[in-house]
């Protein structure tokens, strides 16, 4: 570490030595590691005014309509926003998001993503502010618990709950000044089920009292930006999300009564700061740093007392303390030289991040207790356990590449990636490796005619990674009822040198017609990579399970098209539909940590079709639109850290969005209101949506 900062330091004051004619990389896609040109890359963007009318409480589930259906979600999405790897995409409101794109490069995985993900980038609006704007918005949906079940036998009617969201921001523009801000509430609720009376304890089944689920999350955010000179940009940014969640219940069953109560604290810190500078002509510099901090804490109580008469009580307490940091800074330095038709682009880029994480678990449990007294009274009997672990990783990546273009239509962009440093904190050091990637992209209409109204660009991309990349940063699952930590996991140190990597294969095409109003794209992914699948030991190891290496070899098909079918000034329809077929398939890699080779219930291949239907409707100032997503076949996507299977056939189309809306736009701004439904209707009892819920409310927004 004392070798790095003062290479790290050198690159700083050299992107800041000179302020001559800097320029911003608009034309570049920023994958952390290395930056490819837009107009190469095949991607999907999602504007993020078409997600605003819609009710959710993880990016993820607005977006997987438009990307790979079902199995576009929380679980295989990995975020950058703004070209910063540590900020969690759920610390950003919806109205602070200008576009969401989908990357479809094997170039995408050198970042850092595992191989079976998806890497979306992320970009607020703070890179387009005008120069005074102030935003509000409030919207308030009734949620229930649709009446269907996986299990044809089973309701899950419940009485209904409230979501609330409301935002507010503003910014100024002044000189070469640029500086806003952004408050957001967001208050999600999971309505109780309602309870059936069933046989032996369940008989009589009666509920007291209930809380249901709630959770109340605060997003704070604030951006700067300073033209320090004609082109160099000093931008910074802090975010900050506090979010308290609970429930609590009371139920009487045939032979006993049940209290129990959960609650959850979290918080996210994340300052960052990027300065983007031209040092000459031909040179660029680009340097950005960042901190993240992340803090979890669960809180569960439960008491049961007997029927009246009965001699024994029970009770437990349960807490769990997690807390994860991480400090990322990188620089990336390219130079560029024009000979002829041809441009040469030589780069590097040198990242290094350091994560640490740790958490503690305590449970106290007493039994054979007195009834109808406190619980942990004193007069029962104990039993207490105590566990808790540190870990930690450490990289040090060099990123080399060299891009070429010819004219306006081929490039071909390749280099290695080069880990100096890998360490783990708690054994193991893995051994210096190098992994080659290499990406080409051929315009065939530019080729033969500059001016087409016409378009064809063919995509072909390679990668090779290290194994364990699940090390992005962690998003907010509420679903789970706490804040949710991605970590690469307890590797047995075992694992760290093996003679493996990861490998991706991507291609990819896009055509377009009538100057772009309808465009059909086409991408091919396959992957083979080392995953970890988590199973349980028996409690006489001290830790209640391990983490066991699996090849998952992973191809997905996906075919889409967009159409303006309408562009007018006044009326216009915008539509999209997409299929994806995915294939996955797991081989047991070696026993090297005590676990399993085999899964059960599982035979070793799963595949599914999967998409979406997407349309947005606008008639003079209505504004109508709505997304189907649809699910064939059996799941195939292999979720990690850890890993699980929801498998189960699901023939099923939803209605996951729909909104009508009233638009009203003069001099001094636009306002408008909106009625929007989630989840309204399913084909199926098969539940292909993350979380069981509907719902149906109003919202109002404003931009002056």
């Amino acid at each position: 570490m004392k070798k790095v900062i003062p290479y790290l330091l050198g690159i700083f004051l050299l992107a800041i030595g000179d302020y001559a004619s800097a320029q911003t990389d608009s034309g570049y896609i920023d994958l952390v590691t290395i930056k490819v040109k837009k107009e190469f890359t095949q991607t999907i963007t999602i504007k993020g005014e078409d997600l605003e009318r819609m009710p959710f409480r993880s990016l993820g589930d607005a977006i997987n309509v438009y990307l790979y259906g079902a199995n576009g979600n929380s679980a295989n999405l990995k975020y950058i926003v703004d070209g910063n790897l540590l900020n969690d995409v759920n610390a950003y409101s919806v109205f602070d998001i200008e576009s969401v794109v989908l990357v479809q490069s094997a170039l995408a995985q050198i970042s850092g993503t595992p191989a079976n993900s998806l890497l979306v980038l992320v970009t607020t609006r703070t890179n387009d502010a005008p120069r005074k704007g102030i935003r509000a918005s409030a919207s308030g949906y009734v949620v229930k618990r649709r009446n269907e079940s996986s299990s044809k036998n089973i309701k899950t009617e419940s009485s209904p709950d409230f979501f609330q969201q409301y935002h507010l921001s503003a910014n100024q523009r002044a000189g070469k000044l640029s500086f806003g801000a952004s408050v957001d509430f967001l208050r999600e609720v999971q309505p109780y089920p309602a309870f059936t009376p069933g046989p032996g304890r369940l008989a009589n089944a009666e509920v007291l009292s209930v809380n249901p689920y709630r959770l109340n999350r605060y997003r704070f955010n604030g951006w700067f930006h300073w033209k320090i000179s004609k082109g160099t940009t000093l931008s910074v940014r802090m975010n900050a999300v506090p979010q308290k969640s609970r429930i609590n219940d009371e139920i009487k069953l045939s032979t006993e009564t049940t209290k129990s109560q959960e609650t959850g604290k979290d918080v996210l810190l994340a300052p960052s700061l990027n300065l983007n500078s031209r040092i000459s002509r031909h040179w660029n510099n680009e340097f950005s740093a960042g901190y993240t901090f992340y803090e979890h804490r669960t809180e569960e109580k439960s008491a049961a007392s007997g029927v009246p008469g009965s001699t024994t009580s029970r009770a437990s307490f349960y807490q769990l303390h997690m807390k994860r940091t991480e400090l990322m800074v990188r620089d990336d330095i390219r130079y560029n030289i024009q000979l002829g038709g041809w441009k040469l682009e030589p780069s590097v880029n040198v990242m290094f991040r350091s994560i640490r994480y740790n958490d503690s678990q305590s449970q106290r449990t007493e039994f054979n207790g007195p009834p109808n007294q406190p619980p942990f009274s004193g007069n029962g009997q104990f039993s207490v356990s105590n566990r808790s672990s540190a870990q930690g990783l450490k990289w040090l990546l060099f990123t080399p590449s060299l891009a070429v273009y010819h004219k306006n239509y081929l490039a071909v962009q390749g280099g290695l990636q080069a880990e100096a440093i890998r360490s783990f904190r708690f054994g193991g050091r893995q051994t210096s490796r190098s992994y080659p990637f290499a990406t080409a992209t051929l315009d065939v209409i530019k080729m033969i005619k500059k001016e087409s109204s016409l378009g064809l660009k063919l995509y072909g991309s390679y990668a090779t990674t290290a194994p364990w990349q699940e090390n992005t940063p962690f998003q907010f699952d509420v679903s789970a009822r706490q804040g949710f930590v991605v970590f690469p996991g307890l590797i047995s140190s075992s694992l760290l040198n093996i003679d493996e990597k990861d490998k991706i294969w991507n291609t990819g095409l896009t055509f377009q017609v009538f100057n772009s109003r309808l465009q059909i794209d086409y991408n091919y992914k396959d992957s083979k990579s080392l995953i970890l699948v988590r199973q349980t030991l028996s409690s006489s190891t001290g830790f209640p399970y391990v983490d066991v290496p699996y090849f998952l070899e992973s191809s997905a098909h996906r075919i889409g098209v967009l159409s303006k079918v309408i562009d007018k000034q006044t009326i216009s329809w915008n539509t999209g539909v997409n299929a994806s077929y995915i294939d996955s398939r797991l081989s047991f890699y070696r026993n090297t940590t005590g676990g399993s080779g085999s899964i059960t219930g599982f035979s070793g291949k799963l595949g599914d079709w999967t998409g979406g239907w997407n349309n947005h409707f606008r008639i003079n100032k209505i504004v109508v639109g709505f997304n189907c997503l649809y699910h064939f076949g059996k799941e195939a996507t292999i979720r990690t850290s850890p890993v699980t299977f929801p498998w189960g056939k699901a023939n099923t189309l939803m209605l996951q969005h729909a909104y009508l809306g009233y638009l009203v736009k003069c001099n001094a701004g636009s306002f408008e209101l909106y009625a929007s439904g989630r989840n309204m209707f399913q084909g199926d009892r098969q539940d292909i949506a993350l979380g069981e819920f509907k719902y149906l409310g109003m919202g109002v927004k404003a931009a002056f």
